[in-house]
């Protein structure tokens, strides 16, 4: 009897493990703009340390070709309004949506949940982004 019950013990912690891959991280625009952004400067371990987790953030949906319908890649912001001119480079996160999926902007937040990368990504002389995710759901 003794051999069944250490298995049937160690069940509940194997599947405790399995869970903590599917952890939604909770994050907030003043974690990822909280500091003064320097093209090729390494940003601050806080932000480092969410590389490749699945985030959820709140926020505004500005589509990336200006249209509210059959969206399929944006800019997540924290304001809906150019009050304070265009996003610094670590005030919005590019996002994308999964192949073949998209969904239309009503102009209020959303949440987002997805895998975040973190780090620069240059397209020619420039850094076009520090923040992408991989949308897999939005709220």
């Amino acid at each position: 009897m003794r051999a069944f019950r250490l298995p049937l013990l160690a069940l509940p912690l194997a599947l405790s493990f399995t869970a903590i891959d599917d952890v939604i991280v909770p994050v907030d625009y003043q974690t990822l703009s909280g500091f003064e952004w320097q093209e090729g400067a390494a940003l601050p371990a806080k932000v480092q340390k969410l590389h490749g987790k699945t985030i959820g953030i709140q926020g505004f949906v500005r589509s990336l070709d200006g249209s509210d319908e059959q969206i399929t890649a944006f800019w997540l912001i924290d304001q809906n309004c150019d009050c304070a001119g265009l996003p610094r480079m670590n005030e919005y996160i590019v996002c994308t949506m999964p192949e073949g999926k998209s969904f239309a902007n009503d102009g209020r937040p959303v949440r987002v949940v997805g895998k975040l990368e973190v780090g620069e990504v240059r397209e020619g002389d420039y850094v076009t982004s520090i923040y992408r995710l991989a949308v897999t759901r939005i709220d």
